[in-house]
């Protein structure tokens, strides 16, 4: 019963990966650490563990950018695992952030261009492959 409640979760997470990031109003976190582990100790897990890997890389790369600056928090960003390339677009755009955090303005406005016109072509089979090669599987199961 506790797998196929979790295949749910994952499931309905992988359809609405965004509220893995939410926090309520007390910025408590809408998915705790201990339903993220809950949700990773199942083999079957598909989407839902990177995403919440790139957020806490994201939250590291933040923390790097605080107290070390803009050089060590790209750097940092990009000694990270290469990844899928939804992931290596968020990254991205997290790296623009922090350049106009920075004050570099110009140089953010130039990256959040590339990133829309890259976003605007990219199909689902290149964002998130592994989410294809998921209802891929779910569909020869059933036959």
């Amino acid at each position: 019963m506790a797998d196929a409640i979790r295949d749910e979760v994952t499931d309905f997470l992988a359809r609405l990966p965004a509220l893995i990031n939410l926090l309520f109003n007390d910025r408590t976190p809408f998915v705790s650490e201990q339903t993220k582990q809950w949700l990773a100790s199942s083999g079957s897990v598909n989407q839902t563990v990177p995403v919440v890997q790139t957020d806490e890389e994201l939250q590291a790369a933040k923390a790097c950018f605080d107290e070390n600056g803009l050089e060590a928090a790209l750097r940092y960003l990009e000694n990270l695992p290469e990844g899928d390339p939804r992931h290596q677009f968020h990254r991205q755009f997290f790296g623009a952030q922090l350049l106009e955090e920075a004050g570099m303005v110009q140089l953010a406005q130039q990256q959040y261009r590339m990133l829309f016109r890259t976003g605007l072509h990219m199909m689902l089979s290149e964002w998130e492959p592994s989410l294809l090669k998921a209802l891929e599987q779910k569909l020869t199961a059933e036959q």
